[in-house]
């Protein structure tokens, strides 16, 4: 993206969204001191630091069910000192507590699963990926996919 803006010297601004808590870009292959300060960062994480660039802060989420965004808001936010809240309540976020399943905690949409397998490697991306938790997120996903929370 940067330097497709490069060829654009009419622009004026560019919004761009990202978040600097999920995970980032990691090359292996690469010494770890040169893993930063050096450009292989994501440009999320460049512009974090950029003094011409505005920064607006997460706080409200709207994608998750309220104890999915605890989990994350406590794994990665908190010890930063910042804080992401659900934006919808609970009883708003039914689409999977409400399907008649039994779920190890009632009324929380999740489930942690011990799922043995290989990890793949993809020669482009370096992105590691299981075919057993792929697997078995499909078929999860068609049990679900006729079931009506109402």
């Amino acid at each position: 993206m940067v330097h497709l803006l490069c060829k654009l010297p009419l622009v004026r601004s560019v919004l761009l969204t990202g978040d600097v808590r999920q995970l980032g870009t990691h090359l292996k292959e690469l010494p770890e001191v040169i893993q930063s300060g050096y450009g292989l960062e994501s440009v999320t994480d460049q512009m974090e630091n950029c003094e011409r660039v505005s920064v607006t802060i997460l706080e409200r989420c709207y994608r998750s069910h309220p104890i999915i965004t605890e989990c994350f808001d406590y794994s990665s936010y908190e010890k930063h000192g910042e804080r992401v809240i659900a934006a919808v309540p609970a009883e708003k976020r039914t689409g999977l507590t409400k399907l008649g399943i039994n779920l190890p905690v009632n009324d929380v949409p999740l489930i942690l699963l011990n799922i043995r397998g290989r990890i793949e490697q993809d020669s482009a991306s370096y992105s590691l990926s299981s075919p057993e938790q792929t697997e078995a997120a499909i078929t999860i996903a068609k049990a679900l996919e006729h079931r009506d929370p109402q």
